[in-house]
C-alpha cells in the first residue's frame, strides 16, 4: 500500500510483529460467532445458530469436546459437540437486558470458558421519510415541524406493528432488531445501528419501542448517546408516554444526555423516534443504577 518496500519493511519491523503477538493470544485459543435465524414479531422467542472454534496447542492432538449452557427455559441442541469447531441450535427468550450463555471447551491438555452476551431487542419501524423535521436549505432539526400521524400513539407504546391510520406513503417496515458486534455500538442492549436495519437514506425516520417489567418503583439513569463521526440525527425518547428528551443528539456536547427517570412497579415502555438527515445513522438508550443487580432483574419484551 505504500509503494516503497524499503519503507514498508521498516514499519513491518517496528510495528507488525508486535501488534501480530498482542492479538494472536496463546494457545489454546477459543472464538465464537453468532447467526441470527428467527425473530418473529409476534413472539419473543429467538433462534441462533452459535459457532465455536477451538485451536489447541501445536503438541496437542487429542479431540476437543465443547458444551453450551443456556438460562432456564432456552433449548439446545446438541447438548454436546466434538471436535475443533461445531454450531449449536439455540432457542430462547431473550427477555433481559443482558442473555448470557457459556460456552466451554476442553480436550485432554487444557479447557477454556467463555461467556457469550445477547442483548435484549428492540421492535422497529422503519422504511419512511421524514423531511419536514429538517429545515430547507439549512437542514436545520425542527422536530415540532416533523410530527407524523400515530406518532403519538407509537410514542406511548400502542400501534406498534401497523402502519399509522392516514398514512398516504409506502407501508411501514417492521422489524425485531438485536445489537451486534458488526455494527457501531457494538452490543450494547441500548444500541441501534440502524444501518443493519436499512439502507438509510437521507431523511429516513423509524419508531422503536421496548417494554420493561420491573417489581418494583425504581430510579434509573437513562444516557443518550451517538457514536458516528458524521451527519445529524434528531432523538426523541420517551417513558411511559412522556418525553424525557428531544433533540438534536449529535449537537449535544460529547454527543451525550443523561436523563434521571423512574420505573414504576409494574409494565413500562421506553419508546424512540429517530430522525436520520445525512451520513451515519446510530444512537443508543441505555439504563444504569448503582445497584447493577437491579437491572439484571428486569424483564424486557418486543411483544406490545
Amino acid at each position: 500500500g505504500l509503494g516503497e518496500d524499503a519503507a514498508a519493511e521498516k514499519l513491518s519491523a517496528k510495528y507488525l510483529e508486535k501488534f501480530y503477538n498482542d492479538a494472536k493470544g496463546a494457545l489454546p485459543c477459543l472464538s465464537y460467532s453468532i447467526m441470527n435465524v428467527y425473530l418473529p414479531l409476534d413472539s419473543d422467542e429467538a433462534s441462533f445458530e452459535i459457532s465455536y472454534c477451538w485451536t489447541p496447542s501445536a503438541s496437542d492432538k487429542s479431540a476437543a469436546k465443547a458444551a453450551l449452557s443456556a438460562p432456564a427455559g432456552w433449548k439446545i441442541e446438541p447438548a454436546e459437540l466434538a471436535g475443533p469447531s461445531g454450531t449449536f441450535k439455540v432457542s430462547g427468550k431473550l427477555d433481559h437486558l443482558v442473555n448470557v450463555l457459556k460456552l466451554a471447551v476442553k480436550d485432554a491438555a487444557s479447557s477454556k470458558e467463555m461467556e457469550i452476551k445477547i442483548p435484549a431487542p428492540w421492535l422497529i419501524g422503519h422504511g419512511f421519510v421524514n423531511n419536514e423535521i429538517w429545515e430547507h436549505g439549512t437542514q436545520k432539526f425542527l422536530p415540532e415541524k416533523g410530527v407524523l400521524p400515530g406518532e403519538e400513539q407509537f410514542l406511548k407504546g400502542d400501534g406498534f406493528g401497523k402502519t399509522p391510520e392516514g398514512w398516504k406513503k409506502s407501508p411501514f417496515k417492521w422489524t425485531r432488531y438485536l445489537a451486534s458486534i458488526d455494527y457501531t455500538g457494538g452490543n450494547s442492549p441500548g444500541n441501534v445501528c440502524m444501518y443493519a436495519v436499512s439502507f438509510s437514506g437521507n431523511f429516513e425516520g423509524a419508531f422503536g419501542a421496548r417494554w420493561i417489567m420491573s417489581d418494583k418503583d425504581m430510579p434509573v439513569k437513562i444516557t443518550l448517546g451517538n457514536q458516528t463521526f458524521a451527519g445529524s440525527m434528531g432523538l426523541c425518547v420517551a417513558l411511559n408516554g412522556e418525553k424525557i428528551y428531544n433533540g438534536l443528539i449529535t449537537s449535544e456536547p460529547g454527543k451525550k444526555v443523561v436523563k434521571d427517570v423512574v420505573l414504576k412497579k409494574g409494565m413500562n415502555c421506553l419508546a424512540f423516534k429517530a430522525n436520520h438527515c445525512t451520513w451515519q445513522w446510530q444512537f443508543s438508550i441505555d439504563l444504569s443504577t448503582d445497584n447493577p443487580s437491579d437491572l439484571a432483574g428486569l424483564v424486557l419484551s418486543t411483544v406490545p
